[in-house]
């Protein structure tokens, strides 16, 4: 990768060994030379995805998962907190304290001066709460060890090589299932190898679908390897907040739900 950046005159700002790839910086001459090397596979913009939802701020907030939690007990019998079974990793802003998120818990940052126990926006915490928050009103996995792997900055962007790397991270420390509360409007091919990486390991990627109402593929969800989840309203008809494409997988309960 070093010798690849050096013969174009760029400048190798990462490598991802993992999936065969690198982040690299350079001029137009650079990346001329880049895009005729017979070496280089594919070059695609380090672009930037964002987090799904305006579920952060406003002040103190509960959590009330009922809809969702009895939809889950009347199909599969009802959850009970157990000792953690399922490691479920949070590929977010990072993990902020929380009385709903007091049991096991790791991780790790892939941001400059980052802190995965830190989380600016709030959005990774309140993904985690709906998803494994403990309490009176648990989420919908509460006996599940949280990992925590911060990607997006306080404004909830992420770089496609952050997020890749960041699925490989959750891989790597165990996860079996890896939520992905994020998307961009278009394919990557580090993310897609990240996904690769994920699928031969047998572990499960659930990614949003979106919290615009617009009917519009989002990536990574919009990956047929990847579980697309939007939102129900109350009444069981989609939810004004959520995205519906022709990749999305499953619709649940969403519209009122508040989290951490």
């Amino acid at each position: 990768m070093r010798a690849l950046a050096a013969r174009h005159g760029a400048r190798l700002e990462r490598e991802l060994p993992e999936l065969e790839s690198c982040v690299l910086s350079g001029d137009d001459a650079a990346l001329a030379g880049l895009r005729a090397d017979p070496q280089v596979t594919d070059l695609s913009d380090d672009f930037r995805l964002q987090v799904a939802g305006d579920c952060c701020g406003g002040g103190p907030r509960s959590l009330d998962l009922a809809p969702a939690r009895a939809w889950v007990d009347a199909r599969f019998g009802a959850l009970r907190v157990a000792d953690p079974v399922v490691t479920l990793a949070i590929v977010d802003t990072g993990l902020g304290p929380h009385e709903t998120l007091g049991h096991a818990q790791r991780g790790v940052s892939l941001l400059r001066d980052g802190e995965w126990r830190r989380d600016p926006s709030g959005h990774g915490t309140a993904m985690a709460s709906l998803a494994a928050g403990c309490g009176e009103l648990p989420g919908v996995a509460p006996g599940a060890e949280l990992l925590g792997v911060q990607v997006a900055d306080a404004q909830g962007r992420a770089r496609v090589s952050d997020v890749a790397a960041g699925i490989v991270e959750a891989v790597d420390r165990g996860a079996q299932v890896v939520l992905l509360a994020l998307g961009g409007p278009r394919p990557a091919a580090a993310l897609t190898r990240a996904i690769d990486y994920a699928e031969a390991r047998s572990v499960l990627l659930v990614a949003a679908a979106g919290n615009r109402n617009v009917h519009h593929e989002l990536y990574p969800a919009a990956d047929p390897r990847v579980l697309s989840v939007g939102a129900l309203a109350h009444d069981g008809g989609l939810a004004w907040s959520t995205a519906l494409a022709p990749a999305t997988d499953l619709l649940e309960h969403g519209e009122g739900a508040v989290a951490a």
